[in-house]
């Protein structure tokens, strides 16, 4: 299910309370497979997301690694 739906069970059905959440920005090529499935070619430039939540236990538990077309996206800080 979507983030919006998985994290409100998580916190409601596991009782998991989150602690802290660490994510690594980077940029990468496009792999066969992504390329199908974004549209672009083989090789084209990717930014790539991988995020690692923790709850109060410090216990990692959700693991998410998302990949954009560098030509559509835009992040602000």
């Amino acid at each position: 299910p979507p983030l919006e739906v998985l994290r409100p069970y998580l916190n409601n059905s596991c009782d998991i309370r989150w602690s802290r959440v660490s994510q690594k920005i980077g940029a990468c090529v496009a792999t066969d497979e992504q390329a199908e499935l974004l549209g672009i070619s083989a090789g084209a430039p990717l930014l790539n997301i991988t995020r690692v939540s923790h709850d109060q236990q410090n216990v990692p538990r959700e693991y998410v690694e998302s990949f954009y077309r560098a030509d559509t996206v835009s992040i602000s800080l």
